[in-house]
């Protein structure tokens, strides 16, 4: 996440779950003039009974700095203030943590709509891995694995733009959408190029805007997987030698 700080400009929300919730990276992002959604992290206690109350649920507090880390300089330790003013927003079965002050005009109900935007991330993830197949790489040199991620990542952007496109469109929001649809309809399109291009490009438009998904707000799935593994055993040398083995068992 550090790596990506350079890339984050002023007026910037970063969405993230309780990983990223630490002093240190929301002192970052305030210096940079950017303001942060986080789930507040399991080791951080907290009581509203203290602080500024906004409503029941909501307040601010003042965070004190912790010790400094092995991994940070004592200069860049310096530079970070003292304390930070966060605001602490209990929301059903969590706390969310924010730099976002103004209760006037980010309730807190908007702020936990805000943070539920977030999952997209793991929705995106989904896709990629799931969807496009990214799950299983199978380049066997470092250089031709990274061009296989590049690869996937292209991919997707192409299909989330014509998703974008087939949205604007026919204003729908694109996050509606069924990605996978899209996917088979723009495989489909580039089967039959050979047809008029502008003609296709309408009608495969028209067709991923057509399948929309269901929404179902608040809903909850438990995170196992449903298919069971054949029981095989797991593949542990080269195939070759599981060849010679098989030979050396035939022929005795």
């Amino acid at each position: 996440m550090r790596q990506l700080l350079n890339g984050i400009n002023l007026g910037d929300i970063i969405l993230g779950d309780r990983y990223y919730c630490s002093y240190f990276l929301l002192a970052e992002l305030i210096l940079r003039g950017a303001d942060a959604v986080f789930q507040i992290h399991a080791s951080r206690h907290s009581d509203f009974r203290r602080g500024d109350r906004i409503c029941k649920g909501d307040h601010i507090v003042e965070w004190k700095k912790p010790a400094r880390p092995e991994w940070m300089s004592e200069e860049k330790y310096n530079s970070i203030p003292n304390t930070l003013r966060v605001r602490e927003i209990k929301q059903k079965h969590r706390i969310i943590v924010t730099t976002i002050l103004d209760a006037k005009k980010y309730s807190k109900q908007n702020i936990a709509l805000l943070y539920g935007l977030r999952w997209n991330v793991e929705l995106d993830l989904r896709s990629i891995k799931d969807i496009m197949r990214m799950d299983v790489l199978r380049c066997k040199t470092p250089a031709m694995v990274r061009k296989e991620l590049w690869a996937h990542l292209l991919g997707y952007n192409i299909i989330r733009y014509m998703m974008a496109q087939a949205g604007k469109n026919n204003k729908t929001n694109p996050r509606n959408l069924s990605f996978k649809k899209a996917l088979q309809s723009f495989n489909s399109f580039c089967r039959n190029a050979s047809i008029k291009i502008c003609v296709l490009f309408d009608v495969m438009l028209r067709e991923i805007a057509r399948c929309k998904l269901v929404i179902r707000p608040g809903r909850k799935e438990p995170r196992v997987v449903k298919r069971r593994p054949k029981n095989r055993n797991y593949m542990t040398k080269p195939r070759n030698k599981y060849e010679r083995k098989l030979a050396h068992d035939c022929l005795s």
